[in-house]
Formats: C-alpha cells, structure tokens, sequence
C-alpha cells in the first residue's frame, strides 16, 4: 500500500488572476490525533479531501502553494489543434482544463489523437468532448513514454509527430523520452505555474501543519523554500515523492496507484496510527 516511507481554471479570455489567495481554516472536533493537515492545492481543487477529512473530523488547512496562469503559447493552441499531429500528449489535469478550450475555440476539430497521463486528466478531457486513445498504466511521465503504442505495429515505426502542451516549468522529460522513441515532440508552453503569495496568517497556519500533502512537484518546492521540511509529506504519486525525498523531508509517503483517493487513504491512516503510538518512529518501521 505504502510505496515509500523516510524520505480558475484559465478559460477562453481569461485574464491571469491575481495571485493573491486566501487561507481558508475548518476547524473539526479532532478525535484520532492533534493533527493540522495542510492541503496544498488550489482552493478549487480540495473539495474531494475536504469532505474526506470534515467526515473524519481531522482538523485542516488549505494553503495553495502554487496558481496558474496563461503561458506564452496559449494563443498559438487553436491554430495548433487544426494540424495533423500522431498524438497530442496531455500530462495534468490543468494541461487538460486548457486544451479543451483551445479545442473549443479550434471548432471542435475532429479525430485528435489524444494520449493521456492518467484518469484525472483523462475525465477532464472526456468532460471536455475529447476522449483519449490511451491512457498511461500508471500517472507519470517515464509510464506514458514507454507504454505509448507504437505508430506502425507491423514495422515498430514510431517515426511520428507529437503536440505537447505543457506548463511553464514542466521539465524536458517527456520531450527527451519520446524523441528518444523517435518521436519529433512540438511543445506549447499554455500555461505557467507559479508560486501562490501568501499573507502572515497562511505563513503562520503553514508553521503549525504537523503532515504536508503534495500534488505537484511545484508545490514541493514552495513548501520547502517557505517553510521547512521537518513535517511528513504525504504525496499524490511518484514524481511529486521523489521532489520531496531529493528537498529532505524526512518523511515521505505516496501511494502505489497515484490519486486522490489513495493520497486520503494515506492521511488518514498515517493520522490513525500516529495517534494511537504518539509519533511516527514506530510508523516508519512498519513501512
């Protein structure tokens, strides 16, 4: 169950909001453990693990560590979609939130080959009118690469052309994969993602978090400069632990399928058992 342990939206013309965000605190009768969990998601983006939590009447705190906006290509994402492309790969719920209003804005052009990541990113373009030929086993880039099908099955050929929306500050790992694969990868930066300002009162409800979760390397990374790495971290999945190993929390966790689904299930028992041993030493042997 536990893979490790020790270690908005921008719509059609949108205007990049303020990144200022406010801290929103629900306080609980907290029976399992004096915990104060810290969701860092976009305020939008925790309903699912708020109803979890005020079920469990675990005490928490939203405090978004990073904001979106409009990145550098998002005008030439329409134009893009009308083209003949072998895939367009899509590697994030927000990346997809985009290219369906591109879409949308392209004329709904028909017959995209879409790869996605994985289910969440998968519903968002369902939702959207766009419904992916694959989807990855296992939501990380290094998945998608190695199981995205080949082109030409008789041949192997894999001698096509990829669209790849991305983020800002996404880094060059599915670009480098797929030309590896002998793809010729064409990337949109339509969207930015950056660092949420935060006001004294999130800075201070950011000092008292006793576990930190994460969705997103990015968020890893403002936690760690503005905060510290002391608290556990409990992570979406893979890519996002392996930011929190390398900035040295000391405590990581992830479950094995990314989500979150399992990222609740992860809280909550890590919760359940620090309060019945006091802390976390016997946890961490136990995983």
């Amino acid at each position: 169950f536990w893979s490790s342990l020790v270690n908005s939206r921008l719509s059609s013309g949108f205007i990049q909001r303020a990144l200022r965000v406010c801290s929103r605190q629900t306080v609980c009768n907290l029976n399992t453990a004096q915990e104060s969990i810290a969701l860092t998601r976009e305020i939008s983006k925790n309903r699912e693990l708020e109803s979890i939590l005020k079920a469990k009447k675990i005490q928490y705190n939203i405090i978004p560590c990073i904001s979106h906006s409009i990145g550098e290509d998002r005008d030439s994402l329409p134009y893009a979609l009308k083209q003949n492309w072998s895939y367009i790969v899509v590697t994030s719920p927000e990346a997809a939130t985009v290219l369906v209003e591109g879409f949308l804005e392209a004329g709904s052009p028909q017959n995209l080959q879409i790869a996605s990541i994985g289910q969440k990113t998968s519903s968002i373009l369902v939702q959207g009118g766009l419904t992916p030929i694959f989807e990855a086993s296992c939501s990380n880039a290094a998945t998608l690469i190695q199981e995205i099908p080949t082109l030409d099955k008789s041949t192997g050929s894999t001698k096509g052309n990829v669209l790849y929306p991305a983020s800002l500050i996404a880094t060059s790992d599915i670009e480098c994969g797929l030309n590896e694969r002998g793809y010729q990868v064409t990337r949109l930066n339509t969207y930015s993602t950056e660092p949420a300002v935060w006001d004294d009162k999130m800075y201070e409800r950011a000092k008292q978090t006793t576990i930190v979760t994460f969705a997103s390397p990015s968020a890893v990374r403002v936690w760690a400069d503005r905060v510290n790495t002391n608290i556990p971290a409990v992570c979406i999945g893979l890519t996002t632990r392996n930011e929190a190993e390398k900035l040295g929390f000391r405590t990581v966790a992830s479950p094995n399928s990314p989500g979150l689904s399992g990222l609740a299930d992860l809280i909550l028992e890590f919760v359940t058992k620090r309060s019945v041993d006091g802390n976390s030493a016997s946890f961490q042997e136990r995983y």
